[in-house]
């Protein structure tokens, strides 16, 4: 029978991988769409490093995680409030 830490640190990393599993990504298109602009200022952005670093899956998949981009609109939205 295992220990109480051996099977705590199973289940943590259980949780990680879990955790990895359910992460969403965004295409540009997705971004394009959300931010109103067109795929090529999207690219632009990303390599003036105005968004979140995109995420390679493969060589040719390139996706945003949803949760990086979600924290970077409240990011930019709290900056803005102060600035106001």
């Amino acid at each position: 029978m295992a220990n109480k830490g051996e099977s705590y640190r199973r289940n943590k990393q259980a949780r990680e991988k879990n955790r990895k599993a359910k992460t969403l990504f965004l295409r540009d298109t997705d971004l394009a769409e959300r931010y109103s602009v067109g795929r090529t200022t999207i690219w632009r952005w990303a390599s003036r490093g105005l968004l979140p670093a995109p995420v390679q899956l493969s060589e040719s998949c390139t996706r945003w995680c949803l949760d990086e981009i979600e924290a970077f609109d409240k990011e930019v939205s709290n900056n803005r409030r102060k600035e106001q």
